[in-house]
């Protein structure tokens, strides 16, 4: 009995390792069918080509006012579909033969594509000149610490300009002067191109120094009139938000302010006086103004 039970064992374990061994060939045999079809696949599928241009880089750190010459630039391949706007390249060189040496009109880093709005015309400067369109002038305008937005205007930051005056207005029925305090709104969404202040390095990134004198693009229509406004009066400025357009007519007069009108501002302000003497004493006495 025992060797018919020590024989059975002996077959199941014989049976055991043929199925393990079986089972091993098949997977193995499974695996290997599957790493050949997925290397098949990967030799047949082939990536979509992908277009590029020969745009050009600054190979160095290149600084405001610097030439750029041919040794400063260099040409990389870019994604043709993701093209910076103004960008240089094969198509648009950035200089074509017999042209002169452009100029940066900002920093440009290494590997950074060179772009319009960072580089004059062949030539050119790196002046005002260069950031004035055709038909524009550049304006001087006073400002301080309260009129200039406290030092912080930069240029391409853009402002609105205010007038204040004091106006005489002469009344021709009653032969007497009107004097009255006004602002009002002369120029809006000009755009400030230079501005005379410089930084100080700090732990911040730069602190702006309070300028005297900012400079904007106008018309020569505009520039008449700021001339005129500063003549006659004070201007202040109010900065413009980036998505901000331009801003509605503006005035405010020193009767409305108060809340009044007009001819209660001068009503409210007439006064009428009679001078006595006494001995070497000039006696002022107030007195109903009487009616016109």
């Amino acid at each position: 009995m025992r060797n018919v039970f020590t024989l059975i064992l002996l077959v199941g374990i014989a049976l055991a390792g043929i199925a393990v061994y079986v089972v091993q060939n098949y997977v193995g045999a499974y695996q290997q069918a599957l790493a050949r079809a997925q290397s098949e696949a990967q030799k047949t599928v082939v990536a979509a080509p992908i277009e590029t241009v020969d745009v050009y880089v600054a190979v160095r750190n290149i600084r405001y006012g610097e030439e750029i010459t041919q040794e400063d630039v260099r040409t990389v391949k870019w994604p043709k579909d993701a093209l910076p706007e103004g960008v240089f390249s094969t198509e648009n060189p950035l200089y074509k033969e017999g042209d002169a040496l452009r100029v940066a009109l900002r920093g440009i880093d290494v590997n950074e594509a060179i772009l319009l709005n960072k580089v004059t015309e062949p030539g050119a400067t790196a002046g005002l000149i260069s950031q004035l369109e055709p038909g524009m002038r550049g304006y001087a305008l006073r400002i301080n610490a309260i009129t200039g937005v406290a030092g912080f205007l930069r240029p391409h930051d853009r402002v609105d300009i205010y007038w204040t005056a004091t106006p005489r207005v002469q009344d021709v029925d009653k032969d007497d002067q009107e004097i009255f305090q006004i602002t009002r709104l002369i120029e809006t969404g000009v755009k400030i191109i230079a501005v005379d202040q410089d930084y100080v390095a700090d732990d911040n990134g730069g602190a702006p120094r309070l300028a005297s004198t900012i400079v904007v693009a106008v018309t020569p229509t505009q520039a008449a009139t700021l001339t005129l406004a500063q003549s006659s009066g004070s201007l202040s400025t109010t900065l413009i938000g980036l998505d901000d357009e331009r801003t509605e007519m503006v005035e405010v007069s020193q009767h409305a302010l108060l809340g009044l009108s007009r001819d209660q501002e001068k009503t409210k302000a007439a006064t009428c006086s009679v001078k006595s003497r006494r001995g070497a004493e000039v006696v002022v006495t107030n007195i109903p103004c009487p009616e016109n």
